[in-house]
């Protein structure tokens, strides 16, 4: 009775936790020239790979939570070009999360390209990942 029961648990446990969990697709982010805007969802997870590019008044949206990776055989970089834009509103406990594909090493800070975002400001954004 106690091995029918606990087989019943189980099953019962593994259901449930199934169902609370949000659907994550991945999309692939190969070497684009964005020309519109684009709203990243945050339960997709994006492969980044190549140059990607936001231009002519584009605006990228990533909400929080929004884990993009990046491709480590072609350097997955984006960059945001001048009169373009990057709302980018990461939460302390819900942040936005640019990696490498490839699991955490000493050397993992050459793994992912750069985000360059270009400006008429005094100082130009660099951000190294």
């Amino acid at each position: 009775m106690k091995l029918v029961i606990t087989i019943v648990m189980t099953v019962l446990l593994g259901v449930l936790s199934s169902n609370t969990h949000a659907a994550v697709d991945s999309t692939t982010l190969n070497s684009s020239v964005i020309n519109s805007n684009l709203n990243l969802n945050r339960t997709t997870t994006y492969l980044m790979k190549g140059f990607n590019y936001i231009r002519n008044s584009a605006t990228i949206t990533i909400p929080a939570g929004t884990v993009i990776l990046g491709d480590f055989e072609t350097k997955g970089t984006l960059i945001i070009e001048r009169g373009s834009k990057i709302i980018a509103d990461g939460k302390k406990d819900c942040p936005i999360i640019f990696t490498s594909e490839k699991p955490a090493r000493r050397e993992s800070y050459r793994r992912l390209g750069w985000h360059y975002r270009f400006g008429k400001s005094r100082y130009q954004y660099i951000i190294r990942c």
